[in-house]
């Protein structure tokens, strides 16, 4: 295990001292402490750290405004906002300057340092591989665009998706003047039937052919190329686009001309081919040496795909392979001879197995290309996590010719992650919404009853010192938001059907509910179930007489709109006002103020604009690229 130096900022020096010795209980973590962000800028100028801790609120220079420093300078080293400060703005402000993770004080100190440690090693972790994988990316644009062969992707249509330099260069024109438009070569008018006719021959079968071509050129020379093309299909057996590569022939099809003639003329005058016979061998030996180019050029191709250090597979539905590289065949412990051309399946993981399907059926040809996480059971027993990226190519009837697919292994990723949810999960018990100053002094306090357990202690030392903590922890206590509250943001947003969280709530004591509108899915937090329901107990609760609650979703010029409508009293002009702020109402206060906040994350505003005496209605709107309606 590597050792790791930290640079931790905090303005309590009382703070300081307790987070350095409980960093440093690992023996792995060297720990160099200041007070202030000035102070920290130039210890970090003389020596790199990696990885930076720094408090949110302290004199001269907040956390944030030294991260804004530390980013615009070139600085990437991982950092990490540890503060008592719990608002959202600031929270968001964090990690848009750059943050890599984000931990509120508070609670027990050896779960809250072991998580810590935790952020640190995956932040330094995870910068590693983001280093890695673009020194990789890197790598591998320069080997495309090192080749000499023409390289393209274009659509049906002509629009080109693709050339690398060596294609743009010989039709003497920038990469930037082909992509996006329909450029086609100016075919020899000779020769356009069987173009035509060979892309016409490509089915999900027989997806790929060669042929031999002239093109003009815009100077009018005529070259002869010869392409191999390959014809990609999506699930449906739609055609989506070609791939090509090719080369100049000019040289050899002259040759092979001039071969031709000497071949008629000796045809004519037998007599004479005592004569020519070295001249036909010598021939020959030049149209060996060019088919040995094109060898050269083949295997130069697939020493790319077998330097790559993904695993690199193509297969057909069956399983049945046709292309692996060695990494993916090392890392099944066989070889590819004894892949290629049998069917072979990884053994999934049983509860990952209906994910995988779920997942191959999705790729259809609109949307060919989709990338997955799941477990497999190697042959020894052990399971590993991996990731593909997987793209499903057809043929002209719509059917899935074969997969190509790219893919890594990420156990050690999934660990760490576990690892972070787990403890994400105990952290989450405790108070989010505190002063900062206030979480600090229990930290302290915390941290030195912490320290004096480990002492030997007379009983009744150790009674002062349990009532002593009893206090602090009433104090912690006393300054908790709601548990509910506490949740929100926590996991990232998801694609959540409304109609169906809208049906969930259906059960709330109103038996006159409706639903109109599309089937929609809206980018969400997890907790947006719990817009309805307070949306639901607000009118149970406060709309004395309401029986029939109507939800009607409709598409605008602008976005979506869900309105949400009851026939109670409806809610009077002058509470308008303050109904979404927090603490206002008759019962907790939290929930309009909740619902706000819930809907806020990702962008969606809500409004209330019911005619008081004639119900209340409550409008949702939703950005466009925040939902969609399912087909």
């Amino acid at each position: 295990m590597t050792s790791h130096t930290l640079l931790y900022i905090d303005d309590e020096p009382d703070l300081l001292k307790i987070g350095q010795l409980f960093l440093e209980k690992n023996p792995m973590l060297t720990v160099s402490t200041c007070e202030s962000a000035v102070d920290a800028i130039q210890i970090l100028s003389n020596h790199p750290f990696d990885a930076i801790i720094s408090d949110y609120q302290m004199p001269g220079m907040n956390g944030i405004q030294f991260l804004k420093h530390l980013r615009q300078n070139g600085d990437e080293t991982p950092f990490i906002i540890f503060t008592g400060k719990s608002r959202e703005d600031v929270v968001i402000e964090a990690f848009n300057n750059g943050a890599d993770f984000y931990i509120q004080k508070g609670g027990d100190l050896r779960s809250q340092f072991a998580e810590l440690q935790n952020k640190i090693q995956y932040a330094i972790e995870r910068k590693k591989v983001e280093k890695a994988l673009k020194e990789s990316e890197e790598r591998y644009r320069n080997v495309v665009e090192a080749q000499t062969e023409f390289i393209c992707r274009f659509r049906p249509d002509g629009t080109h998706l693709f050339v690398n330099e060596a294609y743009s260069t010989f039709f003497g024109m920038q990469d930037e003047e082909i992509i996006g438009t329909q450029f086609k070569p100016r075919i020899h008018p000779d020769d356009r039937k069987n173009v035509s006719r060979l892309f016409s021959s490509l089915t999900p079968e027989n997806s790929s052919a060669f042929n031999e071509q002239r093109v003009i050129m815009p100077d009018g020379r005529i070259v002869w190329q010869r392409w191999n093309t390959r014809a990609i299909y999506d699930e449906k057996g739609k055609l989506t686009e070609y791939q090509s590569v090719g080369r100049d022939i000019t040289e050899v099809r002259e040759r092979e001309l001039e071969l031709q003639q000497k071949n008629m003329e000796l045809q004519a005058a037998y007599e004479q081919l005592a004569a020519t016979e070295e001249e036909i061998r010598q021939q020959l030996d030049e149209i060996v040496t060019t088919q040995t180019a094109l060898r050269e050029s083949e295997q130069r191709y697939q020493a790319v795909i077998e330097n790559q250090s993904e695993f690199i597979c193509r297969f057909r539905p069956d399983g049945t392979h046709i292309l692996v590289n060695d990494a993916y065949a090392r890392y099944f412990g066989t070889t590819k001879d004894q892949l290629l051309g049998e069917s072979f399946s990884p053994e999934i993981h049983p509860d990952d197995s209906e994910k995988v399907k779920k997942f191959f059926a999705s790729l259809t040809r609109e949307h060919p290309i989709g990338t997955i996480e799941h477990r497999i059971i190697m042959p020894d027993g052990e399971v590993r996590w991996q990731q593909w990226n997987d793209r499903a190519i057809f043929n002209e009837y719509g059917h899935i010719r074969e997969y190509q697919s790219v893919g890594r292994d990420i156990t050690e990723k999934k660990q760490m992650e576990e690892t972070l949810r787990l403890t994400n999960n105990k952290l989450h018990l405790l108070s989010s919404i505190t002063r900062h100053d206030i979480l600090n002094k229990i930290m302290i306090a915390q941290g030195y009853l912490d320290l004096t357990r480990e002492i030997d202690v007379s009983a009744s030392i150790s009674q002062y010192l349990d009532k002593v903590t009893d206090a602090v922890s009433a104090i912690e206590r006393q300054i908790i938001f709601t548990r509910e509250y506490e949740q929100l943001g926590v996991s990232e947003p998801v694609w959540t059907p409304i109609w169906s969280t809208i049906e969930r709530n259906r059960e709330q004591g109103i038996h006159n509910f409706s639903y109109e509108g599309p089937k929609v899915r809206i980018l969400a937090d997890p907790m947006i179930q719990k817009v309805f329901s307070n949306l639901i107990d607000n009118t149970l609760r406060h709309a004395e007489g309401a029986d029939q609650i109507r939800i009607i979703c409709r598409e605008t010029g602008s976005g979506l709109t869900i309105t949400y409508e009851d026939n109670g009293p409806g809610i009077p002009h002058e509470e308008k006002k303050r109904i979404f702020d927090q603490g206002y109402g008759k019962n907790t206060g939290y929930g309009l103020f909740l619902v706000q906040e819930i809907l806020t994350i990702t962008r969606i505003s809500i409004t209330e604009n019911g005619e008081p005496g004639k119900g209340a209605r409550f409008e949702i709107f939703v950005p466009k690229e925040g939902y969609y309606i399912e087909k």
